[in-house]
């Protein structure tokens, strides 16, 4: 008799059935399922075993009437079996969803109502077809369940604990056997982790070589070998996908390695669905230049990135730097102020000396104070700039904590005061004033 591999479905595939309104489960777990199948008369034969009897010492010729579990196709028949028996179950009627891995069932649908009344359906259906299902491990009517490994609640899953704390433990491979272990539990959960190709590439790269030979453990291996075990404990709960909604799709290459996400607008919000990493073999590295070519790409690709705003936030600026030794300088008088404090002798409890510069004529302003606190910095535009020569356009000042205080900050844009600041200690930036 020929082995028939059973037809074990993808847990990921199976979930993404799953509608995203879907807010109530019930999750049952079929028993001794092998012996719940019956097997055809003229199939019984084929099956047949002698048995000694212990008190009468009598030989007697039996055979099997339900599924054997020795038998190496049981799995494969036992897998066709309920997806058969679970076919004409009236799901429409129900309004539920019903998932079906092995013996492991998942009932879900958008109400708790429509929850029980479908459940105490299934639970007949599965009585009249000859299952049975364990009390101890049944999930009922429930907002979360745990199925497969996974946390299921409405619109999103997300890896149970106990699955995070059996990679997570883990402890680090000596041979290529325990780190194949490793790197399968944690490629179980790849869609999961952002860019896992390019984080474990250095463990599979340990893969090569003879098995029996020894495997050299270096230290970019143990870095990414414990990079991996932190991802579980970052692991996010990612969407089910929703068809009726329109999906993104971010893709990037890196060091030859294709990372993608797919995601869906939930709200104002984009939720991931999934990532997506792999490396690119010889082959699909050298595709794009093989087969096309863009005269002049860079020129073209340089203005869309001057334009992208994330690019002009995060990177630093590019281009020619002004010349040294010029300084800024306002249009007119009292426009443009440098601020800054400095140290005088102790005088009746004041010791902090506020000077401002115009830069345009150079007129300095100077204050005592007694503190060199932010509230300082405010009274004196307040009380003694503007009054006399109104309100500034900007003011320069460097990053101490008297001058990136909220109070000030908050103070100057009710104003509509530009305040910007350089670093201390730098007369390029400051020169008027340290001059």
């Amino acid at each position: 008799m020929e082995y028939a591999p059973p037809a074990i479905p993808n847990p990921y595939s199976l979930l993404s059935q799953l509608p995203p309104e879907a807010g109530w489960s019930t999750c049952l777990d079929l028993r001794d399922t092998f012996f719940c199948i019956r097997l055809a008369t003229q199939s019984q034969s084929l099956f047949a075993f002698e048995w000694t009897d212990p008190d009468t010492g009598q030989q007697l010729q039996l055979t099997w009437t339900r599924l054997p579990q020795g038998f190496k196709n049981s799995p494969t028949l036992f897998g066709e079996a309920p997806a058969s028996d679970l076919a004409t179950f009236p799901r429409e009627e129900y309004r539920c969803t019903l998932l079906q891995y092995m013996d492991d069932l998942l009932l879900a649908c958008a109400t708790e109502t429509k929850c029980q009344t479908a459940t105490q359906a299934l639970l007949s259906y599965l009585a009249e077809t000859g299952y049975r299902v364990s009390w101890k491990k049944a999930q009922l009517y429930r907002k979360q369940v745990q199925y497969l490994g996974f946390v299921i609640s409405k619109g999103q899953r997300a890896l149970s604990t106990e699955r995070k704390k059996v990679i997570t433990s883990l402890p680090r491979p000596t041979n290529r056997r325990a780190l194949r272990e490793f790197l399968g539990a944690a490629g179980f959960c790849r869609i999961r982790i952002p860019g896992f190709s390019a984080i474990a590439w250095p463990l599979y790269e340990a893969l090569t070589g003879q098995e029996k030979s020894p495997m050299l453990w270096t230290e970019d291996k143990e870095h990414a070998f414990q990079q991996l075990k932190s991802s579980f404990g970052q692991d996010p709960a990612l969407g089910l996908p929703d068809a009726e909604r329109p999906f993104h799709l971010f893709v990037h290459e890196r060091d030859k390695i294709a990372l993608g996400l797919l995601a869906q607008t939930v709200g104002p919000w984009l939720c991931p669905i999934t990532y997506f990493s792999k490396k690119l073999d010889p082959v699909a590295t050298g595709l794009l230049a093989k087969n096309f070519y863009i005269s002049r790409l860079s020129a073209l690709c340089k203005p869309i990135r001057e334009r992208c705003l994330a690019c002009a936030k995060n990177n630093p600026k590019s281009g020619p730097s002004p010349i040294p030794g010029i300084q800024r300088s306002g249009t007119t008088r009292f426009v443009d102020l440098e601020v800054d404090f400095t140290d005088m002798t102790n005088c009746r409890g004041t010791k902090y000396l506020l000077i401002l510069v115009c830069t345009y004529s150079g007129w300095v302003e100077a204050f005592h104070n007694r503190t060199e606190k932010s509230c300082e910095v405010a009274k004196v535009p307040l009380r003694e700039i503007i009054p006399c020569y109104g309100i500034p356009l900007s003011l320069h000042s460097d990053n101490g904590p008297a001058f990136i205080a909220e109070l000030l900050q908050t103070v100057t844009r009710a104003m509509g005061i530009n305040w910007r600041l350089h670093t201390a200690y730098r007369p390029q930036s400051s020169g008027k004033l340290n001059a």
